[in-house]
């Protein structure tokens, strides 16, 4: 009745508890956002990054800060220690800026700082167009403030959506063109429209007046709200009462944007949904495909369409890891009825099994710990152990019942036998499993719900196998007595008991044989492929392109829509981000206006040969293009790719010789020669005009520096008159800049002196070209000029030779290596070893024991890589833990056998027939446990998707360790026991 209560309470916390793809863990990192327009890269880095830099490098527990500058906006990374509280070090940051704004200058605006999380990460990229083939100016316009006002508030009104972040958009604003030539018969200026401007629009707010006994608010509404309202405005000119739209021209148009969203070829809004941390994301996918049919009858005009769905991505994995789950049990139950020939027997493993499961879940749900890729993964795991406690209970309590005892008493004398080394194995599979939590990086954060559901569900499970698995026994069976008192040797005994004789005849070759297979770890280490993270399938690519020329956006959009004709064929989604973007809280898009970001999925050709094609279109008709490919973003890309790039950075020995940037792409190219493993790409410089004002002609002419100055800030920029409030939305009133060509433009511009002499600009200014990085790179040290680093290229690395080469053309390096997880998970396993020594001298009091158990652990490890390369896989993050996970699971085998041994040498019996009896009394468990936990993990091997492929060499890794741990267990362990005990 306590199991049904308890089973009743989990299943609740099942429908509560939150589903993702991964577990919510806050990102020790913080972006700042600097953004300060007409500024170069160059001029940027100096006035704003460095002095924000040094200020920020005085946070607690920052580990590494990288710093990037562009024109006109900068994006400072900072990353902290693991464990560092996020919100903490969030509110210090914004404390240090705060420090520092009044260094600033005065028109800076304060920089955004924005804190990461793996929640953050975007669930669906909803793309938003018009059906329409050509789109004008002014239907985008309306597009744009549609999605804001209603869409976006109906998106975010969704169960389940934190908050969305938009891109793509078009923003209002009123130019204003006026006629100089009317103007300058009236005797107007400029400054006279912007006056009339500033005294119609203003909100003086409420006023409260009293009247008798009452009391009124009074309004003064004089607040400009649309282009009607400025045409109806008057000024005046001289004795004349002049009417605004009579001297300028004055419209609504699109305010020019340094960077734009396509998709599938026609201009679009790019939503990106992002999920609340505790939400259900099979609710959120359910309640948006609802509100995106309706939404599709109210405006048939528009066209929706999901791309970049994280919730296909979860619905597949999640799927294929429960149907993992499920084949486990149905393996389970159908092994224990070949080996017990027992449907009762059968079906209490059938029981046993969904309710530790459950029960586990429920834990989970207290422990805040989601139900996502990894904490599954660990369940299934976990649910090979949880069927050996079980199997093994109901074992022994069948043997004890065949040897005449009553079903009770079978039942009590059954389980209290085992109790021992069940505790010893949970406490050593625990001892595994609980160190990975140490792993440093994302790696360990991520896998302690993997640790912690292994180890819940191992705690339940022994529970379970020791509680309601005898009282089930006794209630099913009580009546069913085992009247079989004797019964011939099973096939697989029979089997067992020629392979004993034939190592026990054979003692020195078999010591020998096992000795053999130990040293073959080291050799196969050697040639099993190693990497950082398992390869996984992927039918989407995101290509980056820098076209390397000062192009315009429209020429880019132009070059990017050339691209999409040529690979109309082939693909299903084309989503292009051009230049700056607009989001809020995405800062992986750092594009300048000739750069790209293409999002490409298709169904219908391989990826690679659709990469092929992007390489030779570029060679084709952009000879100067840069490309590069990246997987698309998933919650596993965000948080393991950046670790599969090394950086190589170079720097000057002297700071300031990265200021001649014309050098350095010269230095690169004897960089190259000398180390012919590198290829570094040349350093993208930017195009500068340099204007420099003739003081000494301005003393001549009578000139004032400052109206020269001015005259140059209104030639090539907008000069903003005004702003208005419409429908909660700030447009501002602009003077139209000149469209003319630069040259032009100067050629045309005029300078009154103070003696109201007119001089041609051209005439006060002189013009120089010149170079500079488009992006300033800088850390913690200095500036730098990165170089990736292929991981296949790491191999051929020789840090000596690069600082040899790189010093003697007067630089420095800074390799960025990032790779360190299966080092340290060497260090972990040799942690957890120690760890299982201690827990073992306990169990056995002996200090011997324990050696002769954990001396499997080598030889297991050769089956091991022995899968691992026979399978094509490969030694990484996932199967190291594997070898992790196996050092613990296989060993139960051991403990279980040298326990049983043990007991029958203490009844008086001598130690070979000890070592037989036990061997034939413990064959049965360690099989069917054995060959229970390898089916539990067996059909990840034949299923796809990122659950499947990710667990994959973690399930090589553990099976290829069973299979050779089992035949260890049965025959080499007790030969190196008879060794040590001969005497």
């Amino acid at each position: 009745m306590s199991y049904i209560a308890i089973v009743g309470i989990s299943l609740i916390a099942l429908l509560k508890i939150p589903v993702s793809l991964m577990p919510n863990v806050d990102v020790p990192a913080i972006t700042v956002h600097v953004n300060y327009k007409n500024i170069s890269a160059r001029e940027l880095q100096n006035l704003i990054v460095k002095p924000l830099k040094s200020q920020l490098l005085q946070v607690s527990k920052l580990s590494d800060i990288e710093a990037r500058a562009f024109d006109g906006h900068a994006i400072i990374k900072m990353r902290f220690e693991y464990g560092t509280k996020t919100h903490y070090a969030y509110i210090e940051t914004n404390e240090k800026i705060d420090a520092v704004m009044s260094m600033m200058p005065r028109d800076f605006e304060r920089p955004r700082v924005i804190k990461a999380s793996i929640s953050d990460i975007p669930v669906f990229n909803l793309n938003i167009s018009l059906k329409t083939d050509t789109v004008s100016e002014k239907r985008f316009l309306e597009l744009s403030e549609f999605t804001q006002t209603v869409l976006q508030k109906r998106i975010e009104q969704l169960k389940g959506i934190a908050f969305t972040d938009i891109t793509g958009l078009s923003k209002s604003q009123i130019e204003i063109v006026p006629d100089f030539d009317v103007m300058h018969s009236l005797n107007l200026s400029v400054a006279d429209i912007e006056k009339t401007l500033s005294e119609n629009n203003f909100d003086y707010g409420n006023v409260r007046v009293k009247n008798g006994q009452y009391v009124y608010d009074l309004k003064f509404i004089n607040r400009l709200q649309n282009v009607g309202h400025i045409n109806k405005l008057y000024l005046k000119a001289g004795n004349k009462i002049i009417s605004l739209k009579d001297i300028a021209k004055i419209s609504l148009k699109s305010e020019k944007t340094e960077g734009l969203y396509a998709y599938n070829g026609k201009r679009a809004i790019l939503v990106q949904l992002i999920k609340q941390s505790d939400a259900r994301l099979e609710n959120m996918e359910k309640n948006l495909s609802e509100l995106i049919s309706q939404l599709k009858l109210q405006y048939p005009y528009l066209i929706f369409d999901v791309s970049q769905n994280q919730t296909e991505l979860l619905d597949v994995s999640i799927s294929n890891l429960q149907q993992s789950l499920l084949l486990g049990i149905l393996f389970a139950v159908l092994i224990m009825f070949i080996f017990q020939k027992n449907i009762y027997t059968s079906l209490l493993i059938g029981i046993s099994i969904p309710v530790s499961i459950l029960i586990s879940i429920f834990f989970l749900y207290l422990f805040n710990i989601s139900i996502n890729i990894i904490s599954l993964s660990g369940l299934i795991l976990g649910v090979g152990l949880m069927i050996d406690n079980a199997i093994i209970v109901i074992d022994n309590i069948t043997q004890k019942q065949t040897k005449e005892q009553h079903v009770a008493n079978a039942c009590i004398n059954g389980t209290n036998e085992v109790i021992r080394p069940l505790i010893s194995s949970a406490l050593t599979t625990s001892a595994i499993f609980l160190p990975l939590v140490f792993l440093s990086g994302i790696a360990g954060v991520l896998f302690f719900d993997q640790a912690v559901s292994v180890s819940t569900g191992l705690a339940i499970s022994l529970l379970v196998s020791i509680t309601l698995i005898p009282t089930l026994y006794f209630i099913i069976l009580k009546k069913a007595n085992n009247k079989e008192k004797t019964r011939e040797k099973l096939f697989f005994e029979k089997i067992y008991e020629k392979g004993y004789f034939f190592t026990f005849a054979n003692k020195k070759k078999s010591l020998l044989i096992f000795i053999f297979i130990t040293i073959s770890a080291i050799v196969l280490l050697k040639i099993v492929n190693k990497e950082s993270l398992p390869v996984l399938s992927q039918n989407d690519v995101v290509c980056t392109i820098n076209w390397n020329q000062n192009i315009s956006l429209s020429e880019n959009k132009l070059r990017v829509e050339k691209l999409r004709k040529s690979l109309a064929n082939d693909i299903d989604k084309f989503g292009a981000l051009m230049g700056q973007q607009q989001f809020m809280y995405n800062n992986d898009y750092e594009l300048r206006v000739s750069e790209a970001e293409i999002y490409i999925k298709s169904t219908k050709q391989d990826i690679e040969i659709i990469k092929n094609h992007i390489h030779k279109f570029l060679k084709q008709y952009y000879t100067l293009a840069k490309v590069g490919f990246k997987p698309a973003e998933t919650i596993y890309q965000k948080i393991f790719a950046a670790k599969q790039l090394q950086i190589l950075k170079i720097r000057a020995s002297d700071y300031s010789e990265l200021h001649f940037p014309e050098k350095i792409n010269k230095s690169l190219n004897k960089i190259n020669n000398k180390l012919l493993f590198l290829s570094a790409d040349p350093v993208s410089m930017t195009a500068l005009k340099h204007i420099k004002i003739n003081r000494n002609k301005l003393l001549l002419y009578n000139i004032d520096y400052k109206t020269v100055l001015n005259k140059l800030k209104s030639t090539f920029d907008k000069r903003g008159l005004s702003v208005i409030n419409s429908n909660n939305f700030i447009i501002p009133v602009v003077l139209k800049k000149n469209e003319d060509d630069f040259l032009q433009q100067i050629k045309n511009t005029v300078v009154v002196s103070k003696n109201k002499s007119v001089y041609p600009l051209h005439a006060l200014i002189e013009i120089s070209d010149k170079e500079d990085f488009k992006t300033v790179y800088s850390d913690k040290t200095s500036e730098y000029i990165p170089i990736p680093i292929n991981e296949k290229q790491t191999q051929l690395i020789d840090l000596k030779q690069i600082n040899r080469v790189l010093s003697s053309l007067g630089f420095v390096s800074t390799l960025k290596n990032d790779a360190q997880v299966l080092s340290e998970l060497l260090k972990i396993l040799i942690f957890s070893l120690v760890l299982l020594y201690f827990i073992l001298a306990i169990q056995f009091e002996s200090l011997t024991q324990p050696f002769i158990v954990l001396l499997e652990i080598p030889a297991d490890i050769t089956g091991t890589l022995l899968f691992l390369l026979v399978f094509g896989s490969s030694l990484n993050l996932m199967s190291g833990i594997g070898i992790v996970v196996m050092s613990g699971i296989v060993i139960n085998d051991s403990i279980l056998k040298i326990d049983t041994i043990n007991r029958i040498r203490k009844s008086g019996q001598p130690l070979l027939e000890a070592i037989h009896t036990g061997g034939l009394q413990r064959v049965k468990p360690i099989l069917m446990t054995s060959a229970t936990t390898v089916l539990a993990l067996l059909p990840l091997l034949f299923m796809s998707g990122l659950g499947a492929e990710l667990q994959l060499p973690l399930a090589l890794a553990v099976i290829g360790g069973m299979v050779f741990g089992t035949i260890i267990s049965l025959y080499f362990i007790p030969l190196v026991y008879w060794f040590i005990y001969k005497n």
